[in-house]
């Protein structure tokens, strides 16, 4: 039985040593920014960006910005900021260990914007034999090498004039799905400011025992103009709950 162990020991040795040779892992690094609005309200066109090598080898950064969306539920999605609306300089360089570089950030775009907007600063680790090659994003595996690229998406979001959020409730309904009852909340942002809300909680009042069911929700964010849904299951007789509800929530700041 030791013997097998002894086997077993070895054979796991000689995998990470297989893995150790036939890997190249990329360096490390560290990317913030140190403003993430840019306030065209207040005259500012440009915040800033910093990126550290925090490895031991020399790493390739490329840098991009996408748009940010999100549908009824809260979901993400993304577009490559193609139009020239941002200034990126440098876009792309190589840093060695312990480098770090300042990389500037510039709004271009029009600047009488008549609500906030919502962008993803997006810093990735690129291979360096093709950091002059933007439109190659795949890695060859034929050299039997694994690379493991880092990428960091932080938020950015351009800020206008006497911006402000306005959260309303449009709608509290019920449905079944499944054999379930569920509630949903259908809330909207009547502003021209990008909400960032926190601690969200619904109150659903029950007429038989005067009580409200409480329902929460954490972190959340509505842009200008948009709709948002929340949908709980309800555990308690629907035949006793009205649809006469409020909310409350912690605004953040951006």
């Amino acid at each position: 039985m030791k013997q097998i162990i002894n086997y077993k020991n070895m054979f796991f040795c000689i995998c990470i040593l297989v893995f150790m040779h036939t890997s190249n892992i990329v360096a490390d690094f560290s990317f913030s920014l140190v403003d993430n609005t840019i306030n065209l309200g207040k005259g500012k066109l440009s915040t800033t960006a910093q990126v550290k090598n925090t490895g031991a080898y020399p790493v390739a950064i490329s840098l991009s910005i996408l748009s940010k969306y999100q549908d009824l539920y809260g979901n993400e999605s993304n577009e490559l900021v193609e139009e020239p609306i941002f200034l990126i300089y440098p876009e792309r360089l190589i840093l060695m260990p312990g480098e770090t570089e300042l990389i500037k950030i510039g709004w271009i775009g029009p600047i009488d914007l008549n609500k906030e907007l919502a962008f993803r600063a997006v810093c990735e680790e690129k291979s360096l034999d093709n950091i002059n090659k933007p439109e190659d994003r795949k890695q060859s595996f034929t050299s039997g090498k694994i690379t493991f690229l880092t990428k960091y998406a932080l938020n950015l979001f351009i800020k206008v004039k006497d911006s402000k959020a306005e959260l309303t409730l449009e709608n509290t309904e019920f449905y079944e799905k499944e054999g379930d009852t569920w509630v949903r909340f259908t809330l909207k942002n009547t502003g021209n400011g990008i909400l960032k809300g926190n601690a969200l909680q619904f109150f659903l009042p029950n007429k038989k025992t005067k009580n409200d069911i409480i329902f929460n929700h954490s972190l959340f964010y509505v842009y200008p103009g948009d709709t948002r849904r929340f949908e709980y299951k309800v555990r308690q007789n629907k035949n006793n709950l009205t649809t006469n509800s409020r909310f409350t929530y912690e605004l953040q700041n951006l």
